[in-house]
């Protein structure tokens, strides 16, 4: 009867953790975001001003907001705003939102972003959607910014970007999922340049020279350092904009020739102009367009589920496939490592107590009381809807160290009984009755110890409430296990 009852603790157990879904690092509120805006590729300057205006005037009306910082026209790398990378970029701006601690009682985070949700759907002319700021572990693992909840992989770059909009409007329609957005699918217009090669050889001029000449007329040349007091700024050269801009400005850019002296691009190339990609991402050696969004009340692998889900609505053509985002292999490789983990910590103990208790049968009852170690995390998981993370993995890893000491009291006690004669269900009842009271206050002294973690509602503390909430639960797995000794 007791085995039947611990095999289905187990198994519920199983399932509800199952349920609960897995992430890398827990969710928390540190009180900030970035809102991001997309206008239309080809958006003027004075385009971007209006929206950002009115984003911040947005922001401005919301008592929660203590400040704000609006970066366009390019991306931070790290620590430092990087110029070049990103240059053209100017259609996207990202802000930066620090909300008020002391009015954290009024809205959550969370409130004031489904507000400004509300309020971008009447603005037809940018997409708006949200990234959440994790706090300074993600930061350093380089999980910043929305979550990468599917990819798109296939050859031709027409078909991925019609694909794209599929697919986008099928998680849109998923009520888990909010702030879908993609990576890999703008199309712009651009000038190109093809290079009559005869013409080229025949003054002198290769290819690349052309392509150095066109860059740094458009792009500029870093030709030297401007120094003020302790600051350094580079110095860059390029043509004037109205030198520039047209097929006709490009056709009148000298080039050095080696024979002539000086010709001009219009001479040995066509200046055209044309519509491609911005950025072409690779996965696994083909083309791909990343999507990511946001999951609201769930697991980061269940938001996955729901997308691979959504994208199976969308019938993709032979070649082209949908693929979880990158997440979910880095969640696996932490996952698979920590269980490795695990599994070798059970072993290393099973070798140890083999030579302490001089037995195989008496290490075996010790480690039967680790499974049931489930039982307790899966109720304090499920009560407080946290997903299973890397960090409660480590609890665990840390609660089978627990455990095991409890049951070593145990056999040992019990083998004491009977070598003074007790005989073996004796020793069992009597054993237990004596190591209740002092595994039961070790056992409280944890709980009790970590329960202050589990009820803070600090945006700090909640990165450690996972890892705390594995070892509140433990009077419950003391007596699962002295129910399955008995």
């Amino acid at each position: 009867m007791v085995v039947a009852v611990c095999s289905i603790l187990l198994v519920a157990s199983a399932a509800l953790i199952y349920r609960l879904g897995f992430e890398l690092l827990p969710q928390i509120d540190v009180g900030r975001f970035t809102m991001n805006l997309t206008l239309p590729a080809d958006s003027s300057i004075e385009i971007v001003e209006k929206a950002v205006d009115r984003a911040e005037g947005w922001l401005s009306e919301y008592p929660e907001t203590a400040g704000f910082v609006t970066l366009a026209g390019t991306e931070r790398v790290g620590e430092k705003l990087n110029y070049s990378k990103d240059m053209g970029k100017l259609n996207e701006v990202k802000i930066a939102v620090r909300l008020n601690p002391t009015l954290a009682h009024t809205r959550s985070t969370d409130d004031v972003l489904q507000a400004l949700r509300e309020r971008s759907k009447s603005v037809s002319d940018a997409k708006t959607d949200f990234a959440v700021t994790q706090g300074p572990l993600t930061r350093v693992l380089g999980n910043q910014g929305t979550p990468e909840i599917l990819r798109l992989t296939g050859d031709d770059l027409g078909t991925l970007n019609a694909l794209a909009e599929q697919v986008t409007g099928a998680l849109e329609a998923n009520p888990l999922l909010k702030d879908v957005s993609c990576k890999g699918n703008t199309w712009i217009e651009h000038l190109r340049v093809i290079v009559d090669r005869n013409k080229s050889a025949g003054l002198g001029v290769s290819v690349e020279e052309v392509a150095e000449a066109v860059r740094a007329a458009i792009e500029g040349k870093t030709v030297g350092k401007f120094l003020t007091g302790d600051q350094e700024q580079n110095i860059r050269i390029r043509l004037k904009t109205k030198d520039r801009t047209t097929v006709e400005d490009l056709n009148q850019l000298p080039l050095r020739s080696g024979s002539s002296g000086v010709t001009l691009l219009g001479y040995i190339a066509d200046v055209e102009k044309g519509k491609g990609p911005r950025e072409i991402l690779r996965s696994e050696r083909r083309r791909s367009i990343e999507f990511h969004g946001n999951v609201l009340g769930e697991a980061i692998s269940k938001g996955q589920e729901e997308s691979l889900r959504a994208a199976s609505t969308v019938n993709l053509p032979k070649g082209y496939y949908a693929k979880p985002g990158a997440q979910r292999f880095e969640l696996m490789e932490s996952l698979g490592s920590l269980s490795t983990a695990l599994a070798l910590a059970i072993m290393l103990v099973y070798a140890i107590l083999v030579v302490q208790f001089e037995s195989l049968v008496w290490p075996l009852v010790v480690l039967t009381s680790v499974p049931l170690t489930i039982v307790g995390p899966a109720v304090a998981l499920t009560a407080t809807g946290s997903p299973v993370s890397v960090l409660v993995l480590i609890g665990a890893v840390v609660l089978v160290g627990i455990v095991v000491n409890m049951a070593i009291l145990m056999v040992a006690t019990i083998n004491d009984l009977r070598q003074r004669g007790t005989v073996l269900e004796a020793a069992v009842v009597e054993g237990s009755v004596i190591r209740f009271r002092p595994i039961l206050m070790t056992t409280l002294t944890t709980a009790l110890g970590a329960l202050p973690v589990v009820l803070s509602q600090g945006g700090a503390d909640q990165l450690n409430k996972p890892l705390a909430l594995t070892q509140t639960d433990l009077p419950g797995i003391f007596l699962e296990k002295t129910g399955l000794m008995i």
